[in-house]
């Protein structure tokens, strides 16, 4: 059996690259606004919205990939005079890793040969993803 190779080094993913740059722009603009936006950010889900501690932050944003409007009415949220770029730099963002989230499933499930279930039972369409955008703090 052959173990797949995805390579993921296309230009637009290494780091220094204008999307790495302008997600990591984006990541700082959310974690440098005030505490009490961030913590506008809330879900009835536990750990699905602001969560902070000693070393870390975090922001979530749920159902994330399906539509914008759970990104834009998060944007909103913490930017009521508006920042669209980050709502379209964190779809890109999210969307991306949504497409990588069905290509390792479809592997998974070819590499047991069940790829025949794949798009009729799996559901994956369906998946509602959480964007968790998180900043580690030095100690």
């Amino acid at each position: 059996m052959m173990i797949p190779v995805i390579t993921l080094a296309a230009e637009t993913t290494k780091p220094g690259t204008k999307d790495s740059a302008s997600v990591f722009k984006a990541l700082k603009d959310a974690f440098d606004l005030p505490e009490e936006a961030k913590k506008k950010n809330v879900y009835d889900s536990p750990f699905y919205g602001y969560r902070a501690g000693p070393l870390i932050e975090m922001l979530g944003v749920f159902d994330a990939t399906h539509d914008v409007e759970p990104i834009q009415s998060f944007t909103n949220l913490m930017w009521p005079s508006r920042n669209q770029s980050f709502c379209e730099i964190m779809y890109h963002f999210a969307k991306k890793f949504s497409e990588l989230d069905r290509i390792v499933t479809r592997m998974i499930h070819e590499s047991y040969g069940l790829d025949k279930y794949f798009d009729r039972d799996c559901g994956i369409e369906s998946f509602a993803h959480l964007l968790r955008m998180i900043n580690y703090r030095v100690p």
